[in-house]
C-alpha cells in the first residue's frame, strides 16, 4: 500500500509539470509564470535527488530524477519565451549539488532533507505573491495546477505513512500555497460554471449542472479548468 502510495503521488505530481511545458512552448506565454519559482524549484529537487539517493528511497529517486528533468524542460522553455537567463537555473543546480553532497559527506541526510525542506517552503512564495496580487496568469496551466495540488495531498500522505518527516513537513508546506495558487487560477464557482457548460463533456456537464445552479459564479473574467 504504502509503495502504491508513493507510485500514485509521483503520477500526479510529474504529471503535473506536462501540462505547463506544452502550454507554454504551445502558446509561447509565460504571463503569471514565476521564474524566480521554477528556479528555487530547481535547487529544491537538486537536492532531494541526492537525498532519494543518500536514504536509498526507491520510490522518491524514481519521483525526483523525472520531476527534476521535467523542471530543467520547464525552465528552458521559460526563459527563452520570457527572455530570461538561463545561467541562473544552471548556477541553482551546481550549487544544490555541490551543498547538498557536502552536507551528506559531513553531517547526514537528515540536515540534507531540513535544507531541502527550508528551499521547498519559499520555493512557491515568488509565484503565490503573484497570484495573491491578482496578476494576469494566462500563461499558468490550469490542470497543473490541480495535479500539481493532488500531487502534494499524497505526497504528504506517504510522509506520514513511512514516518518520512522532511516530506511530511516540505509537502504540507507547498500544499497551503498551491491552494493558494490554484484558489486564483482556478476560482471553484467558474470552474464549476465551465464543467456544466461543457468544457469535458456531456457526461460531466449532466452532473456539474445541478451544483453550478445551485452555486452560480460571478462573471467570467477568463478562468477556469479549460481557460
Amino acid at each position: 500500500m504504502i509503495l502504491l502510495l508513493g507510485a500514485a503521488a509521483s503520477l500526479f505530481s510529474l504529471s503535473a509539470t506536462v501540462p505547463q511545458v506544452l502550454r507554454a512552448a504551445r502558446t509561447r506565454s509565460v504571463e503569471g509564470v514565476s521564474y524566480v519559482s521554477v528556479v528555487l524549484s530547481l535547487a529544491t529537487f537538486t537536492l532531494w535527488v541526492v537525498y532519494a539517493f543518500a536514504v536509498a528511497d526507491r520510490v522518491q529517486i524514481v519521483n525526483n530524477v523525472l520531476a527534476f528533468v521535467l523542471l530543467i524542460a520547464l525552465a528552458v522553455v521559460v526563459a527563452r519565451t520570457g527572455g530570461r537567463s538561463s545561467w541562473a537555473a544552471v548556477g541553482a543546480i551546481l550549487l544544490s549539488a555541490a551543498v547538498a553532497v557536502v552536507v551528506v559527506d559531513v553531517l547526514n541526510s537528515f540536515v540534507l532533507a531540513l535544507a531541502a525542506t527550508a528551499i521547498s517552503s519559499v520555493r512557491m512564495l515568488p509565484q503565490t505573491r503573484l497570484a495573491l496580487a491578482r496578476r494576469p496568469m494566462s500563461g499558468l496551466d490550469p490542470w497543473s495546477l490541480v495535479l500539481g495540488w493532488v500531487g502534494m495531498v499524497l505526497w504528504a500522505s506517504y510522509g506520514a505513512a513511512v514516518g518520512d518527516l522532511g516530506v511530511l513537513i516540505c509537502s504540507a508546506l507547498g500544499l497551503v500555497m498551491q491552494s493558494a495558487i490554484v484558489a486564483v487560477r482556478v476560482p471553484p464557482r467558474r470552474s464549476l460554471q465551465s464543467l456544466a457548460e461543457g468544457r469535458l463533456g456531456t457526461p460531466v456537464a449532466r452532473l456539474a449542472s445541478p451544483l453550478a445552479r445551485r452555486f452560480p459564479a460571478p462573471a467570467p473574467v477568463g478562468y477556469g479548468l479549460a481557460a
